[in-house]
């Protein structure tokens, strides 16, 4: 069996719609993994 490529997905939000999306995200239930960035800088990743 060969392994399918992850597929990725960016968004860019700011405040409360950053944290609304990354709800919306973990309710769907599909996402196995959130990074959020600053600049470039990770400043957060789930898990």
């Amino acid at each position: 069996m060969t392994e399918q490529p992850e597929a990725r997905k960016t968004t860019r939000r700011r405040g409360q719609a950053l944290a609304e999306k990354v709800e919306d995200l973990l309710h769907e239930g599909d996402a196995r993994r959130l990074v959020i960035k600053d600049d470039g800088h990770t400043v957060m990743e789930i898990p």
